[in-house]
């Protein structure tokens, strides 16, 4: 990698090395990354969480998220980085995986029946209303 295609990074306090062209690719654009590189740093500071920083770098990179998403909250924590990095294409294959995902699927059943419970303690003449 040439000097002049290197991009150092700080985010959050953590440095990443990579290439300006990881950061603008037309396979996956971001308006976040082509306004940010608009100008020569040195440095580029980004003040946001260095862990999934991680993963949006590997996305860039490969092209594909290729990681096993361990809950519910995890992946709305990355959700909400590819939205900030305005990155349409790894928002999409999150909530694809939401939707597809049997683990997800499986939490928000495991939701659903504690609201059902919680609504039959509290009016247990309008349960039926609530039960699927």
């Amino acid at each position: 990698m040439s000097n002049v295609d290197k991009i150092v990074l700080d985010v959050g306090g953590v440095v990443f090395h990579t290439k300006k062209n990881t950061l603008i690719n037309s396979a996956h654009p971001s308006a976040f990354f082509e306004s940010l590189l608009s100008n020569e740093e040195d440095v580029y500071f980004i003040d946001r969480d260095p862990n999934s920083f991680a993963f949006i770098l590997n996305f860039l990179r490969q092209g594909n998220l290729n990681m096993h998403i361990y809950d519910a909250y995890m992946l709305d924590f990355l959700l909400s980085e590819a939205q900030f990095f305005k990155l349409q294409n790894l928002q999409t294959e999150l909530m694809q995986k939401r939707l597809t995902d049997h683990t997800f699927l499986n939490e928000s059943n495991k939701k659903s029946d504690t609201s059902r419970k919680m609504s039959k303690q509290q009016n247990p003449d309008n349960f039926r209303i609530y039960a699927k």
